[in-house]
C-alpha cells in the first residue's frame, strides 16, 4: 500500500474514534442533565458521573492531541521520504557527518564514488593531512567556520587503495538541544566532469571534421563540374568537329572511334563523382527531392529495386546540416546494401510523427553479423551524424534476414520549416 493508501486509512480511523468518543461524551453529558433535573441523586453518585464527564473530556482532549501528533510524524516522514528519493536521484556524492568525522548517512552516488560506508570515519583530503594547524583551527579546511566556498583536492577512496579528485563543498546544521553539530558534504567526481567535456570535446571535434570534409566535397564537386567537366566537354565539340574528316573504316578511323568511346566514359565517370561528392539538388531543392535522385542514379547505376516511400511534404525544407547528415546517412546505408549485402529489394521510407523525423531503410540482402561488424567506419559515421542531430541510430540485420538501418532525430519547435 503506497503513503497516500495508508494516509487515508489512518485518517478513518481516528475519525471513528472521534466520533465513538465525542458521541458518548454528549450522551453521558445529556444523561447526566436529564437525570439530575428530574431525580435525587446522592453527592457520591453526583460526583461520580462529573468525574465520568470529565474523563470522556480528557480522553477526548488526549485523542485530539495524538491526532495531531500522528498527522505531524506522517507529514515528517513523508517529507523524509521525499528528500531521500530527492538525494538518492542526484548525481553528487551527499554525506552527512557529526564532529569526530563518522558518517551518519549518505547518498548511492557517494557510495559509489567513494566506497565509504555509513559509520566510517571520512579521511582528510591529501592537503588537509600534511597542512600546519594553527590552534583551534580545524583540520578540514572545509570545516573552518569561515570555509572556502569549495575546494578540489585528492580523496583517499576505497580504504586507501585509490586517490580520486572531488571537488567538494559544506554546509553545517546546528542542533542547538543536543548540542551537536553536522557537517553535510557534497562531492563532485571531476573524473566524470573530465569525461563529459572530453565528449563534448570529440563531438565538436566529429561535427568540425564532417564540416571540413563536407566543403572540400563541396569544393570538388564544383571543381570537377566547372572545371574539368568543361574541358573535357570543348575536347568532346573538338572531336566532333574533326569527325567528318575521318575514314570510318580505316586505322586513324577506329582509334577515333576508341577515343570518342573513353572520353564519352571519362565525361559520365567525372559527372557521377560529381554527384556523389555533393548534390546540387540537396542545396536547391531539400532532403526529398535528393533522395528521389539518388535513389533513381542507383537504380540506373546498379539495376536494383528500389524505392521511395514519403509520408511528408516533398517541398518541405529541414534545416541545411540535418538534411545533409540525413542524406549521408541514406546514401551510406544504400551503398551498403548494393554493393555489400547483395540486395535485389531496397526500401527507403521517411515520415513525421510526435515531432520525430524518421527514416527507414530495409534490404532483403544476407545480412550481417552486428558484433563482427561494429566497429566499421561506415556504421561509424552513420551512428555519429545521427548523435551531431541529437538523434539515434537503430540497426537490425542478422545472417540471410536482411537489413533495416532505422534514425530518428528530433525536430525542434523553435525552428521554422519552410518549404522550397
Amino acid at each position: 500500500m503506497g503513503i497516500m493508501g495508508r494516509f487515508k486509512k489512518q485518517q478513518l480511523y481516528w475519525a471513528i474514534m472521534f466520533s465513538t468518543i465525542i458521541l458518548v461524551f454528549i450522551v453521558q453529558s445529556a444523561w447526566y442533565v436529564y437525570y439530575s433535573q428530574f431525580h435525587n441523586i446522592s453527592k457520591e453518585a453526583d460526583l461520580l458521573f462529573r468525574v465520568l464527564i470529565i474523563l470522556s473530556g480528557a480522553v477526548l482532549l488526549a485523542m485530539f492531541f495524538f491526532y495531531n501528533i500522528n498527522r505531524i510524524d506522517s507529514r515528517v516522514k513523508k517529507e523524509q521520504e521525499r528528500f531521500e528519493s530527492i538525494v538518492a536521484a542526484v548525481k553528487d556524492g551527499i554525506l552527512i557527518m557529526n564532529d569526530d568525522r563518522s558518517i551518519e548517512f549518505m547518498n548511492e552516488a557517494a557510495e559509489d564514488m567513494t566506497g565509504w560506508k555509513v559509520g566510517e570515519k571520512v579521511p582528510y583530503c591529501s592537503y588537509c593531512q600534511d597542512r600546519d594547524v594553527l590552534p583551534g583551527e580545524e583540520r578540514c579546511l572545509l570545516a573552518n567556520p569561515e570555509a572556502l566556498a569549495y575546494f578540489e583536492a585528492d580523496m583517499p577512496v576505497y580504504r586507501g587503495k585509490k586517490q580520486r579528485t572531488f571537488e567538494m563543498s559544506t554546509a553545517f546544521i546546528d542542533q542547538v538541544e543536543e548540542n551537536k553539530r553536522q557537517m553535510i558534504l557534497v562531492m563532485r567526481d571531476n573524473e566524470l566532469k573530465r569525461n563529459e567535456e572530453r565528449a563534448k570535446l570529440a563531438q565538436i571535434l566529429i561535427h568540425e571534421t564532417l564540416a571540413a570534409q563536407e566543403a572540400e566535397r563541396k569544393r570538388l564537386a564544383q571543381e570537377l563540374h566547372d572545371g574539368i567537366g568543361q574541358s573535357l566537354y570543348s575536347i568532346n565539340i573538338g572531336l566532333k568537329a574533326i569527325e567528318s574528316g575521318i575514314k570510318k573504316d580505316d586505322t586513324t578511323g577506329r582509334h577515333f572511334s576508341v577515343l570518342e568511346k573513353t572520353l564519352q566514359d571519362v565525361v559520365k565517370e567525372v559527372k557521377t563523382l560529381s554527384y556523389e561528392l555533393r548534390p546540387a539538388t540537396l542545396d536547391m531543392l531539400g532532403l526529398v527531392p535528393s533522395l528521389q535522385t539518388l535513389i533513381q542514379f542507383l537504380r540506373d547505376q546498379t539495376g536494383k529495386e528500389i524505392v521511395l516511400i514519403t509520408e511528408v511534404d516533398e517541398e518541405k525544407r529541414y534545416p541545411a546540416h540535418m538534411e545533409l547528415h540525413l542524406y549521408r546517412i541514406v546514401q551510406e546505408a544504400l551503398h551498403n546494401a548494393a554493393k555489400y549485402a547483395e540486395a535485389t529489394q531496397i526500401t527507403v521510407r521517411i515520415r513525421e510523427y510526435d515531432r520525430t523525423l524518421e527514416l527507414k531503410i530495409m534490404d532483403n540482402g544476407k545480412g550481417f553479423d552486428l558484433e563482427e561488424n561494429k566497429k566499421g567506419l561506415g556504421l561509424k559515421h552513420m551512428r555519429e551524424r545521427a548523435e551531431l542531430l541529437e538523434g539515434e541510430l537503430q540497426i537490425h540485420s542478422s545472417a540471410l534476414e536482411g537489413t533495416q538501418v532505422i534514425c530518428r532525430v528530433p525536430l525542434k519547435e523553435d525552428l521554422d520549416y519552410g518549404t522550397v
